[in-house]
């Protein structure tokens, strides 16, 4: 999957249009589409364990763990080993549920880095006579490793159907295992400019004469008939008028319409909302901007008003913001943020970003506490990236054990 951030600039002088409209620019504008791919290596290794059938009978080899030689990406930078537990010790904490079991896990021995994301298949191979089907078991989603650390599965297989003849899993004495690795190794950016021509209509006098009349009217407060409730305890009281509100938002309008207590009251009450932020929204809903400062300051309560009134365009306005003051200490809240507050395109430049700065990004403290509480977010970021541009192979076939 590519992510598309686009940004414009202007490159034309404005010109009267073509129609004669004195208040109409044409402008042509330069989009710039930055397309941000993830590169993947992916290593697959092949594991003939010899003589495996010796490992039937537990007697002389209890709880042996079987070790494959170790396995590279083709640059040396990732080191992993394969190890096969065939007879599972019974007082090994979890390990008294999976007596019966085979045992396989994947253990990560070095990395350029302290934690790697990746996919990961496991395999056993059945040879010709046994059934068409291996026996797989895979990670559906991006899973981080660390350095040092041993992950796979106590119970893969069970014993008796591993060992049985019929099945096909072990010929010759061989038992082959397969594992297939996606790690992430890092992004590619790709530029694609295209030129395109746009109408911008300046305001005329008649819509400026409204532009003020609102303002004078936010600013004023005459003639209001509703009241909002914000602070602590729901003390503090900012006028608002119901027509106004109605006008811009379906769910100001639902509420001040059909039988309920902000109709009957005249009251609304917002306890989850500071008082500033509320003078700024109010702002921006009647005369549809706001001091620059104020936006800045206020753009992620910004969003999340103007989503639950579903005002778009107030939502857009602090989504724009928050695009242009993304940083790599900020962008876990940002995720976060567009994710619970339906903003997929934020959600999307977030990701975006993240992968660009992930160096910095998993340092910082934000970063690690997202990782503890919304873990399937984190996991959701690396399977939505997945989009393999780069392919790696590596397989080694061990010595007899």
């Amino acid at each position: 999957m590519s992510l598309n951030a686009k940004t414009s600039a202007t490159t034309g002088a404005g010109q009267p249009d073509s129609v004669g409209n004195p208040s109409g620019t044409v402008r042509t504008i330069k989009e710039v589409t930055c397309q941000r791919s993830l590169e993947f290596d992916l290593v697959r290794f092949t594991w003939n364990v010899e003589n495996f059938s010796f490992y039937r009978d537990s007697r002389g080899v209890l709880y042996d763990v079987l070790e494959s030689p170790h396995f590279q990406t083709d640059d040396g930078q990732f080191d992993w080993v394969l190890r096969l537990i065939v007879h599972p010790r019974p007082d090994r904490p979890g390990d008294e549920l999976c007596r019966d079991s085979v045992q396989i896990f994947l253990h990560l021995h070095e990395a350029p880095r302290e934690t790697a994301h990746l996919k990961c298949q496991f395999v056993f191979v059945r040879h010709a006579g046994g059934p068409k089907e291996d026996h797989t078991y895979q990670i559906s989603r991006f899973r981080e490793f660390r350095r040092g650390e041993t992950w796979g599965f106590r119970r893969f297989i069970q014993r008796s159907t591993l060992f049985e003849g019929k099945n096909g899993f072990i010929l010759n004495e061989r038992l082959t295992v397969k594992i297939n690795l996606d790690i992430i190794r890092g992004t590619k950016d790709e530029t694609v400019r295209m030129p395109r021509t746009l109408t911008h209509l300046q305001p005329g006098k008649e819509e400026l004469a409204v532009c003020q009349s609102m303002r004078n009217l936010f600013q004023n407060r005459t003639h209001t008939d509703l009241n909002i409730m914000t602070g602590e305890d729901l003390k503090e009281v900012t006028k608002a008028h119901k027509a106004i509100l109605s006008s811009r938002s379906p769910v100001f309008e639902a509420m001040l319409t059909h039988d309920l207590n902000e109709k009957r009251l005249s009251k609304i009450e917002m306890d989850d909302v500071p008082t500033d932020v509320l003078k700024v929204f109010l702002e921006m809903l009647y005369t549809g901007s706001c001091e620059e400062e104020d936006l800045e300051e206020h753009a992620a309560s910004l969003l999340v008003l103007g989503e639950k009134y579903q005002v778009k365009d107030i939502k857009e306005k602090a989504l724009d913001i928050l695009r242009e003051r993304m940083s790599h200490s900020n962008v876990a809240d940002l995720l976060t943020l567009s994710d619970v507050h339906n903003a997929p395109e934020l959600k999307d430049d977030v990701m975006d970003f993240i992968i660009s700065q992930w160096d910095k990004v998993r340092e910082t403290e934000a970063w690690k506490e997202l990782r503890n509480t919304h873990p399937a977010l984190v996991e959701g970021l690396f399977d939505r990236l997945h989009t393999p541009k780069r392919q790696k192979t590596s397989s080694n076939t061990s010595a007899p054990v």
